[in-house]
């Protein structure tokens, strides 16, 4: 599998895709791995979803075309913005902003025993209900 070479050496298989140098794995989900990534022309870090088509059930494929059609009609300063879709024969390649400090049930796990505003509270339980996946910006 194309995913797997990926996996146990980016920097070999996949130095780089389009613009994007691929520099570690940051988490694995159902429909594929999500890498840190750095945009060669800008040197922005970025975080792109590489997702496997062969692998994916046509259920899966509805999901996924589905989420990209949210995310592109999304802009919103607290979250996560995509900025370009890669779609190659094998691959399917959603590049994001990337934000340092994992996702939202991440944030939500270190707050549990703090305090957590009631605003602050009130907009991570919101998004939190809307896809646990997103990762958040810090408000």
């Amino acid at each position: 599998m194309l995913l797997d070479r990926v996996a146990t050496a980016a920097v070999d298989v996949l130095p780089h895709i389009n613009n994007y140098e691929f520099m570690q794995t940051m988490d694995e989900g159902a429909f594929g791995t999500v890498w840190l990534a750095r945009c060669i022309p800008t040197r922005a870090e970025v975080g792109v979803k590489v997702i496997e088509k062969m692998q994916q059930t046509p259920s899966r494929i509805k999901k996924l075309g589905r989420e990209v059609q949210i995310l592109k009609a999304v802009n919103h300063l607290n979250i996560v913005q995509l900025l370009e879709v890669i779609d190659t024969e094998e691959l399917l390649l959603l590049v994001m902003e990337y934000v340092p400090g994992g996702d939202l049930d991440g944030y939500i796990e270190t707050h549990r025993h703090g305090c957590m505003a009631e605003e602050e509270a009130r907009v991570m339980f919101r998004q939190k209900n809307h896809d646990k996946r997103n990762r958040v910006k810090p408000l």
